[in-house]
């Protein structure tokens, strides 16, 4: 799929990155228009579920749920990226929470689950 650029930090060639949180070359699943809930005050506190099933020997996303929808990932590749020498065999998860409303927004998370076959 579509990403940033890697580009080099620095001048001794030992640092690569790229701009993973852009907001350009996101795809929108198919169907995937869902009203959540959200905070009517700032004290009140909403729970969603949500599970992202990712298998990595394959690079595969294998399903995605969010509270009682579950959602057909077969039309969707991952982004592959060049393995980085300064971030070798790293793996990393980004969440993050915004609104479409000018109203601060903050993510707190219960738990996440990592399992494998190492």
């Amino acid at each position: 799929r579509e990403t940033e650029r890697i580009t080099p930090i620095g001048t001794d060639n030992k640092t690569i990155s790229h701009y993973h949180l852009s907001p350009e070359g996101w795809v929108d699943l198919p169907g995937g228009s869902q009203r959540l809930c959200y905070n009517e005050i700032p004290t009140k506190v909403n729970w969603t579920y949500l599970c992202f099933d990712f298998d990595l020997a394959t690079m595969t996303a294998l399903g995605l749920r969010c509270n009682d929808r579950s959602f057909d990932l077969s039309g969707f590749d991952s982004i592959r990226l060049p393995a980085m020498k300064n971030l070798w065999c790293m793996l990393n998860f980004g969440l993050f929470a915004e609104t479409d409303v000018a109203k601060r927004a903050f993510l707190y998370v219960d738990s996440i689950c990592i399992s494998g076959d190492f």
